[in-house]
């Protein structure tokens, strides 16, 4: 059953074409509809005009049924009217961003509406919440068109993607990761197609040369013959050439009349070279040995101890209000039982972006705390979708995605060679997500990172340190991994299964005491692998380093180091 029919809809600010939709869009019952593109490109408007809330400048929108719609707010914007009764305004005020985010979901939820438009429905919720998002939109009885930077939800929900993309909606039957491997396919077409333009061109440009320079070389020759012999030579070198300035010419419109292709876009440059971020050689980068936090009788975590290996990369998960910022502050502060790596320079993000200057461009505000040229500086912009001529804007004019991109990159290229970052993929869209992450797997130092964005977690993290009920956990992999790991510990606690004592040993995570130590789960024989793999990587950059010591390489500091991937190479073994 056809929901919405949207015809030649377009919408302008000023004379910029914000979107136009070419033809007839469609959607129907049951669809589940992502709607993505880049920040700016229009999204949010498109929704509006598609939901109702805002006219098409032309074209028409018509709506089969009733709809509901969750938009983004600011805390000062009022909620849209119709449905239930607003909360008194002191209490409204009082709402956490996660607290907003649900109020509004379940008062679209309960309207029943058969069109739901989501805005970012999932902003400001932890990863519990975003999950039970992610139940309702499966369960909707009904079409929904959602707005999301979440690639797992995209993923688990959508049937169907569109892309808003430099003023055109592009339609993909599928979840995201579908859309990604239709996308790719249409790259791969793109570069080939530009391959055989550029190589005929090539030709046909050669065969203009040869031709011309065979044109030039053509030399009337001077004979003794009578006037009627020497006037039919004549006639036939004046033949022969026109002959060849017509075929140069054939050529040349062939050559105007090919299709012309773009280039398609190179592979992404690296960034990062070790010679500005100094190693850490020693065997733990951080340790903490029973530390906790409370606030007035309010226990926040229990005290608890681990140690973060350099190289790590360490996503930390919890719900909002579980100490997850708290514990990247007492860290960055080396509060009591927390010691770091006499190498250790830190660098810290958080959203509050205080290090940005309204008087500097983007480009000044980067190189102001780093060694590297100003060609890498920009390289590393332009992995950060900062390009061109954006790396010239006052930081004064930046958007909210702009000025976490900056931020992020001036941490990227100074000499930290660690890195804690506090929500990094806030006011970030997807695409600027998945580009974070690859950045971030090539940095050659130690992170630590709090994220509720699980493609994110998967995507980087290679141990996950996790807080629920106060007490935290440490675990090898993405989030995938630990999400799996717990459902079969909870299958197990819900029914225990006759079996090994093995298997039990494979899905159980000890919770930590007061005086106990975070435990690890068992490594899997994929990740042992992957371990090992990881390990040897840095192995080989020991031994390089060991042979051609750069300017902050220790050579005591590297052999101990050496010893150290060495014990760990055999245990693992």
């Amino acid at each position: 059953m056809l929901r919405l029919e949207a015809n030649q809809a377009e919408r302008r600010i000023g004379d910029r074409l914000l979107f136009r939709i070419e033809g007839v869009l469609r959607l129907y019952e049951r669809e589940r509809v992502g709607l993505v593109g880049v920040n700016g490109a229009g999204k949010s408007t498109l929704l509006s005009v598609l939901a109702g809330l805002e006219e098409p400048d032309a074209g028409t929108v018509t709506r089969y049924g009733s709809a509901a719609i969750v938009r983004q707010l600011d805390d000062a914007e009022p909620l849209p009217d119709g449905g239930d009764e607003l909360p008194q305004a002191e209490e409204y005020a009082a709402m956490s961003g996660g607290e907003r985010t649900r109020w509004k979901w379940e008062r679209a939820l309960r309207q029943q509406a058969a069109l739901l438009f989501a805005d970012e429905p999932t902003s400001h919720l932890d990863t519990d919440g975003t999950a039970l998002v992610e139940e309702q939109l499966r369960a909707y009885d009904g079409t929904v068109l959602l707005i999301s930077h979440d690639r797992t939800l995209l993923d688990a929900v959508c049937t169907r993607i569109l892309e808003l993309e430099d003023g055109s909606l592009h339609d993909y039957a599928g979840n995201f990761s579908e859309y990604v491997r239709q996308k790719e396919l249409r790259r791969e077409r793109e570069r080939f197609e530009y391959e055989q333009y550029a190589k005929e061109k090539r030709r046909l440009e050669q065969a203009v040369v040869d031709k011309s320079e065979q044109a030039k070389g053509m030399r009337k020759k001077v004979t003794g013959k009578i006037n009627t012999e020497a006037r039919l030579g004549k006639d036939m070198f004046n033949r022969r050439k026109s002959k060849m300035e017509k075929t140069v010419q054939t050529i040349q419109k062939r050559i105007e009349q090919l299709e012309v292709k773009e280039k398609p876009k190179t592979q992404d440059p690296p960034i990062f070279d070790v010679r500005y971020h100094k190693p850490i050689y020693a065997k733990e980068a951080i340790s903490l040995e029973r530390v906790s936090a409370s606030f007035g009788e309010r226990v926040l975590f229990q005290p608890f101890s681990c140690s973060i290996s350099p190289g790590m990369r360490l996503g930390i998960v919890g719900a909002n209000g579980s100490g997850k910022t708290t514990l990247m502050r007492m860290i960055m502060d080396q509060k009591q039982g927390i010691r770091m790596a006499l190498a250790s320079r830190i660098g810290y993000f958080d959203q509050k972006l205080d290090m940005l200057r309204d008087d500097r461009t983007v480009l000044e505000q980067v190189a102001s705390s780093s060694d590297y040229p100003e060609s890498a500086i920009r390289t590393a912009l332009a992995r950060m979708l900062l390009k061109r001529d954006d790396v010239f804007k006052p930081v004064s004019v930046l958007s909210g995605g702009e000025r976490v991109k900056t931020a992020l990159a001036q941490l990227f290229m100074s000499e930290c060679n660690m890195l804690l970052l506090d929500e990094p993929t806030n006011y970030l869209d997807i695409f600027a997500r998945e580009q974070l992450a690859r950045v971030l797997r090539e940095y050659p130092g130690t992170l630590l990172f709090c994220s509720h964005d699980r493609y994110f977690l998967n995507q980087l993290a290679t141990h996950l340190l996790v807080i629920e009920n106060g007490r935290w956990t440490l675990h090898y992999g993405g989030y995938a991994e630990y999400a799996e790991r717990k459902r079969k510990r909870k299958a197990d606690e819900a029914g225990p299964k006759s079996g090994s004592g093995a298997d039990k040993e494979a899905t159980d995570v000890r919770p930590i005491g007061l005086t106990q130590t975070v435990q690890c789960l068992p490594l899997t024989h994929v990740e042992r692998e992957e371990e090992i793999m990881r390990l040897e990587l840095e192995l080989t950059g020991v031994l390089g380093r060991l042979s051609a010591p750069g300017k902050y390489d220790d050579k005591e500091l590297l052999e101990n180091r050496y010893t150290a991937l060495l014990r760990q190479l055999r245990q693992l073994r």
